[in-house]
């Protein structure tokens, strides 16, 4: 039997962990838009946003690679 994807036993944290990551991205995403434009807080938010964003982005990458793993150990 091939499966998809690893048993969500094998990847739960990760998953819960990018789950934390995308709530706090719109959370911040939502403080962000009820700021003024040109306001220094909106700055720094938004610099905190772009950092959240990256982390983001390897979690998935790192969550989908070891998918792509599992994937390879099974043939």
């Amino acid at each position: 039997m091939t499966s998809a994807s690893p048993l969500p036993l094998l990847t739960w944290r990760k998953e819960q962990a990018l789950a934390h990551l995308r709530m706090e991205r719109m959370q911040l995403a939502r403080r962000i838009a009820a700021l003024p434009p040109m306001s220094h807080r909106r700055v720094e938010l938004v610099a905190r946003l772009k950092e959240l964003t990256a982390r983001e982005l390897s979690a998935e990458i790192e969550l989908s690679a070891g998918v792509e793993e599992d994937l390879h150990e099974h043939h």
